[in-house]
C-alpha cells in the first residue's frame, strides 16, 4: 500500500469518528452481528456438509480416473441398477478396484531397472494413462472448487443482506440517521489481515440489538 493510501485511510477514519460522536450514530460490529448470528450458524453447517459432498464426489471420481471410456460406462450401469446379481456385484468390485490395482502396476514398473520388451510397452501404456488421470482430476478439483466458492458466495451475500435489513429495522427503531461498521479489515503490505477501528469515539453500539434482530427472523 502506498504512503497516499494510507493517508487517506487515516484520514477517512478521523472523519468517521467525527462524525460518530454526532447525535443519532449507531455502531455495529458487523463480524459479531453476522457471524453469532443463527443463519450464519446454519449456512456454516449446510456449507461444511457440501464440502464433505464434494469431497466425497472427488474422492469417487478418483478411485475410477484408471478406467477405460468403456470400462467406466460398464461401471456406472452396473451401479445403477436396483437389484445385482452375484456375478454383477464381483464385476462391480473388480472395475472398481482396477485403479488402485494399475496405479501399483505402474509404481512396480517404475522401479525395474531393466524391463522386458512388454513391460516397457506396459509401463508407456500405464504412463499415458497416469498422466490423463491427472489432468482429468485437475479439472474435476477445478470444477468442484468452483461450485464450492458459488455456494459459499450465495451464502454470504444472503447473511450480509439479512444484517443489512436487521440493521436497518434497528437505526429506524431508535431513530438513529448513520449508522457505521466499527472496524474495517484490509491486508496489510505482507497479506496479512489488518484490522483498523472506524470509529474512534462517540456513537451507540447496536450490535447485540441487531444480533437479536437477525435472530427473532
Amino acid at each position: 500500500m502506498t504512503r497516499v493510501t494510507l493517508v487517506m485511510v487515516v484520514a477517512a477514519i478521523l472523519m468517521c469518528g467525527a462524525v460518530a460522536n454526532a447525535a443519532g450514530v449507531g455502531l455495529v460490529d458487523y463480524g459479531k452481528a453476522s457471524t453469532e448470528s443463527n443463519l450464519y450458524k446454519s449456512y456454516d453447517q449446510q456449507i461444511q456438509r457440501y464440502h464433505s459432498e464434494l469431497a466425497a464426489e472427488f474422492a469417487e471420481f478418483q478411485s475410477t480416473s484408471y478406467l477405460t471410456s468403456a470400462e467406466l460406462s460398464e461401471l456406472n450401469a452396473l451401479k445403477a441398477k436396483t437389484a445385482q446379481t452375484e456375478a454383477e456385484k464381483t464385476r462391480v468390485a473388480e472395475l472398481e478396484g482396477l485403479t488402485k490395482k494399475r496405479n501399483q502396476r505402474l509404481l512396480e514398473l517404475q522401479q525395474k531397472t531393466n524391463p522386458t520388451e512388454a513391460e516397457a510397452a506396459e509401463l508407456t501404456d500405464l504412463t499415458r494413462t497416469d498422466r490423463a488421470a491427472a489432468d482429468q482430476l485437475q479439472k474435476k478439483d477445478s470444477e468442484l472448487a468452483a461450485k464450492f466458492s458459488q455456494r459459499n458466495a450465495e451464502y454470504a451475500t444472503d447473511v450480509a443482506a439479512k444484517v443489512k435489513e436487521a440493521v436497518a429495522a434497528v437505526a429506524k427503531d431508535k431513530q438513529l440517521d448513520l449508522v457505521f461498521a466499527k472496524e474495517l479489515t484490509m491486508p496489510d503490505r505482507q497479506g496479512n489481515a489488518l484490522t483498523l477501528p472506524i470509529v474512534l469515539y462517540g456513537g451507540t453500539d447496536i450490535t447485540d440489538d441487531v444480533l437479536a434482530k437477525l435472530n427473532k427472523a
